[in-house]
């Protein structure tokens, strides 16, 4: 006789649901493999040739590939929403660290679309801050992206960051002169699958999911987000989050370390908004620690030469053309190199004068104080925005990667990357074959998959480590799911760091070297 267990039509759906997210989230992993390749792939060839358009074309198609990569992460993050297993992992990080990475890559982007961008880091903020890296940038990106799809040709973008002392949070905006939002259809932004009209969807592409998700991620980080838009005239987006700092941490500045110099600020008649933005985020930087600035015209010789001793001038590169080369000569003689430049093309195209810093965009204080500090204690360098970035040229020393993957074209990838930058590769297709390369090499880095047949990424790092010769050895799991209970158990296994595929090559070679 057959015992039947009837369950009941809620348990029936909750098993059901189950079942199909965890199908989803193994097809997300068989999406983000082969994504990991074609993004890849796009990526060498791009670093190959030197043909601008060329170039432009590889560009347009791994951005188009970076897009269905962010819209699979959207996704999944929604199904983690909704089965309560989207997780945070607060730990300390420096924030402006952060607004570095996000607004170096939106100041390209931007440029690249002919909009004008500028951001403010409140150097007020704690150095260090308690809260989710990975979360606060996806809903910084989220409102970069809206805000770049939004803006117009010529337009303007704002990303600020600022701090409330009285309760040690920390409110990051973006604002846009974009297309804006109808008073009518702001409710509906923050819903799933929502934009604010079929037009919108139409036109601007999207599905709807990133505000949602980031009013979710602002919650679980015990923060909020708000909205303020004028249809029309632009939006402003911003989250507002505890930064729970230590007592004790030192803010991002350090004023005390300004109190005895004047920072000269020259003006320029022929000033451009590139000019005006760099010389308004100075000076609301010396506001803001109380340190002495002035503003002088760039073709007051008297009064430069007054303001020169013990001073620092500061010149946007931005007003430096063949006509006033001399005369911004003179001032380097007069303040005796006692002098910074803010990044601009102009220095790209080739005027050059030696031995001064340059500062580049986006304008973060750590970056101009420090670099102002160097200037003050004689030690600042030769820094030029035209010196080719020498992170392809061959390494001190050579590393050999053992890379496990059953994918074969992933697999192929890594070796080209690894062989590009004069490394030397060992391949499995599996953590048997792994096992034994490990076993009669000396292995630097292991990169391995997580999922893989005969033995998977984390028996496989458990193994090794029991033979480990040397404690060097350094272990990164491949992974196309984002779960946390896999990277638990992937840490716990030994693995030094987990790598969400697709893996840039940017990520990839900042690794190499660190060992190298």
């Amino acid at each position: 006789m057959s015992t039947i267990i009837c369950k009941s039509k809620e348990e029936c759906v909750k098993e059901q649901l189950d079942i199909e997210r965890e199908f989803f989230a193994s097809m997300v992993h068989e999406i983000r493999t082969p994504m990991n390749a074609i993004l890849g792939f796009l990526e060498l060839l791009e670093l190959e040739i030197d043909d601008k358009n060329q170039k432009e074309y590889l560009r347009s198609a791994r951005n188009s590939g970076s897009l269905i990569t962010t819209l699979v992460n959207d996704i999944l993050d929604i199904s983690k929403i909704e089965s309560g297993k989207m997780s945070i992992e607060n730990h300390l990080f420096s924030l402006v660290d952060l607004a570095q990475e996000i607004g170096k890559l939106f100041y390209y982007s931007t440029q690249r679309d002919g909009i004008h961008f500028s951001s403010y880091f409140d150097p007020k903020i704690p150095y260090m801050i308690d809260s989710d890296p990975h979360r606060l940038k996806q809903i910084i990106n989220n409102f970069m992206s809206n805000a770049i799809k939004f803006t117009p040709q010529d337009g303007d973008i704002e990303l600020r960051f600022i701090y409330n002392e009285e309760d040690d949070s920390v409110k990051i905006s973006v604002s846009d002169s974009g297309i804006g939002i109808p008073s009518d259809d702001l409710y509906k932004i923050f819903s799933r699958y929502e934009q604010s009209s079929t037009t919108t969807a139409s036109k601007h592409g999207g599905t709807g999911l990133g505000l949602a998700i980031s009013k979710q991620l602002a919650t679980l980080l015990s923060g909020e987000i708000a909205v303020k838009s004028v249809e029309g005239s632009g939006s402003s987006f911003g989250v507002t989050t505890p930064a729970n700092s230590l007592s004790t941490m030192i803010p991002t500045v350090d004023s005390a370390e300004f109190k005895s110099v004047t920072l000269v600020l020259v003006e320029s008649s022929n000033s451009s908004k590139e000019h005006t933005y760099a010389m308004d985020i100075i000076k609301s930087y010396c506001d803001r620690l109380s340190i002495d600035y002035t503003f002088v015209d760039g073709g007051d010789r008297k009064r430069l030469m007054e303001l020169a001793q013990g001073n620092i001038c500061i010149i946007d590169s931005s007003t430096i053309n063949q006509n006033n080369r001399d005369a911004i000569q003179e001032m380097v003689d007069i303040f005796e190199h006692k002098i910074m430049f803010i990044e601009s093309k102009t220095l790209l195209s080739g005027i050059k004068f030696d031995n001064i810093p340059i500062v580049e965009r986006p304008l973060l204080p750590n970056k101009i104080f420090d670099t102002l500090l160097s200037i003050m204690d004689g030690s600042n360098v030769e820094k030029s925005a035209s010196t080719k970035d020498n992170k392809y040229e061959k390494p001190s020393k050579s590393l050999n990667i053992l890379v496990v993957d059953d994918n074969y074209i992933n697999l192929k990838l890594m070796c080209e990357v690894v062989k590009k930058f004069h490394h030397n590769s060992f391949i499995a297709r599996d953590g048997v074959e792994a096992l034994e390369i490990y076993k009669n090499s000396e292995i630097d880095i292991v990169f391995i998959d997580y999922q893989m047949p005969n033995m998977n990424g984390v028996e496989s790092i458990r193994e090794m480590k029991k033979i480990q010769k040397n404690n060097k050895t350094k272990f990164y799991a491949l992974t196309g799911y984002q779960d946390s209970t896999l990277i638990e158990e992937m840490k716990s296994a030994g693995a030094d760091d987990i790598l969400t595929k697709p893996v840039s090559i940017d990520r990839l070679i900042s690794l190499f070297s660190r060992y190298s």
